[in-house]
């Protein structure tokens, strides 16, 4: 079992806190997406999951537009073209999602515009270009002879060549993709700069990061990230020479060492934001007390001299219970500790009992409330955050238990809040305004009520301080992904900004239809994969049968699951000649 690396290194780092700018040029902005592409991704953020994915309305896909404008009997189509007020779509739009955020009014103002222009999709006849897989190989070799020996084997690559071939991706979506790949890295990073990757290859179709700025060692993290790689292949088929010498170049030129050197990043965006990636790559330590020592935290010693600020409030956006929040200085910026409890328990009611949790020699152990685990929100080098979640003991967890806590955003592709992942999605804009209901209802008295007062600051002592860490967060976000999201001349701030990490994962997370499997196979076209699939029977064993049918799909998690061998993927492209499946074995500390 790989051990995580404590976080203590990060603190020679920690004094100076300034985020550079990179010097090389950043490929990413351009002209707005079209409103087209604009409309179909609101659609697939906020709508697609249920009428898409899941079906919750038989045959209704909000990504299909034949199906949008037909005729359902005696109901209006889902969409009438220019008539907003005749749009089933659009008189349900302002109800959902039934949970999780709504779309902005800006995003409603989008879809409205959208319908009484057509509501056109982005245009088949401007498919982009396809791109063989010797094209993104093509593009990592060139960037690696550009750098210095030295520097080579330092260089790893996040590939969207499959994205690039999905028809159903946008533009939009792929700038997404970008910017999401530069949130994710910067987020397991442990030093104190902002890493911007680099756009390389035809249409944008790489990102190369030299993971020594990320602190990544070579040995232990991307071997580690391999180990967990369900596509990874090896072209060393005689039937395209060309792919076989092109991956024989660059080995030669990064090193044997590297294992693969690129992987796709819809993939990463989805698998690194989950555990047990997530805390590995972060180095997240196994228990709060460790966390906490990396962190110069010292709960207790707050608690006694008054110098943590406490809130409480009775419902939150992830709690079915009360939740208290506790804000700590760190030697990295701000560390916010929550507490989460479970209804049957004992002391939970934070109006009687706003003092806990409970230690050796608590001096008011009548008042001290009974918690059943929490999350805990710190500052990284970078300015960025990090998560881990617990149990009440202090042991580190990678899902929050469903009778305490709850994903509204169904961010990891359900309800349960998932460490990173979901914590990435509710804290999009860094930590998230609140107002304390304790500090006036509070139910104790004389000393214990003394003690409220000290832990629980006036409301504007405590915005303050939430603002504060805000703008701190903002601030390093805006580094890692304003240069992919923010429009030439945009006055739009920080904020307004779409979270890019949860889109494009959701995307990898949905079950794939023919074109994306094609994509996927890096075939240019899905019925070129029908042909191929009716030829060979071993091609349906693998799940691929059910392609062949109208609305056919392929479920994700049978097709690209990691960790009991040759994942679906690589049997499907071995079997078609289109490589060799590369399997790698975890790495020990």
């Amino acid at each position: 079992m790989l051990r995580a690396r404590p976080l203590r290194p990060w603190l020679l780092a920690a004094a100076i806190l300034t985020i550079v700018r990179p010097s090389w040029p950043i490929r990413a902005d351009g002209p707005p997406a079209p409103p087209a592409d604009q409309a179909v991704g609101i659609l697939r953020t906020h709508c697609y999951r249920c009428h898409g994915q899941e079906f919750k309305v038989e045959g209704y896909d909000v990504l299909d537009r034949i199906g949008l404008l037909a005729k359902r009997g005696e109901k209006s189509p889902y969409i009438t073209p220019g008539k907003p007020d005749e749009s089933e779509l659009w008189n349900r739009f302002d109800d959902m999602p039934p949970k999780g955020p709504r779309p902005t009014s800006r995003e409603r103002e989008t879809i409205r515009k959208w319908i009484e222009s057509g509501a056109p999709f982005p245009a088949t006849t401007a498919r982009r270009a396809f791109l063989p897989s010797a094209a993104v190989l093509s593009a990592i070799r060139d960037h690696l002879k550009g750098r210095d020996r030295a520097d080579r084997p330092s260089w790893r690559y996040f590939t969207l060549t499959n994205l690039h071939n999905n028809p159903k991706v946008t533009e939009e979506e792929l700038k997404l993709a970008r910017a999401g790949i530069s949130k994710m890295i910067n987020s397991l990073s442990r030093k104190p700069e902002i890493v911007v990757p680099e756009v390389i290859g035809p249409g944008g179709s790489a990102l190369a990061v030299d993971i020594r700025r990320l602190g990544w060692d070579n040995a232990r993290v991307w071997s580690r990230i391999l180990a967990a790689y369900p596509y990874g292949l090896r072209f060393r088929d005689d039937r395209d020479p060309s792919l076989r010498e092109l991956a024989l170049e660059i080995e030669d030129l990064i090193g044997p060492d590297a294992g693969l050197p690129d992987v796709r990043a819809d993939w990463f965006l989805d698998a690194a934001a989950r555990p047990d990636l997530y805390h590995d790559i972060l180095g997240i330590p196994p228990t709060v007390a460790e966390l906490e020592r990396s962190l110069g935290v010292d709960v207790e010693s707050d608690f006694r001299g008054n110098t943590l600020r406490r809130a409480g409030f009775t419902r939150s956006g992830v709690s079915k219970q009360m939740r208290m929040v506790d804000r700590h200085d760190s030697q990295l910026g701000y560390y916010w500790k929550s507490y989460d409890f479970r209804r049957t328990d004992k002391a939970v009611n934070l109006f009687r009992f706003p003092l806990g949790p409970a230690f050796a020699g608590h001096p008011f152990p009548d008042e001290a409330f009974t918690h059943a685990g929490g999350e805990m929100i710190f500052s990284l080098p970078n300015r960025l955050q990090g998560y881990m979640l617990a149990t009440n003991a202090g042991q580190r967890i990678g899902e929050g238990p469903p009778d305490i806590v709850f994903d509204a955003n169904d961010s990891a592709g359900g309800s349960v809040i998932i460490n990173g992942m979901s914590c990435m999605g509710c804290h999009r804009n860094g930590m998230i305004e609140f107002k304390d209901r304790i500090r006036e209802g509070v139910g104790v008295s004389e000393a214990a009520r003394r003690k409220v007062e000290q832990l629980f600051p006036a409301p504007a002592e405590m915005d303050r301080l939430v603002k504060q860490d805000q703008a701190r967060f903002l601030a390093a976000l805006e580094q890692a992904i304003g240069p992919f999201l923010r429009e030439p001349g945009s006055k739009a701030t920080t904020r307004d900004l779409k979270e890019p990490v949860i889109p494009v994962a959701k995307i990898y997370q949905a079950d794939m239809d023919l074109e994306a499997v094609a994509a996927e196979l890096n075939l240019k076209e899905g019925e070129t994969l029908r042909a191929l699939i009716r030829s060979n029977r071993r091609l349906e064993r693998l799940g691929m049968g059910d392609l062949l049918k109208d609305g056919g799909a392929l479920n994700r998690a049978e097709w690209g699951t990691a960790g009991r061998g040759t994942s679906a993927f690589q049997k499907a492209a071995s079997e078609l000649g289109l490589g060799t499946p590369a399997v790698f074995l975890r790495r020990e500390d």
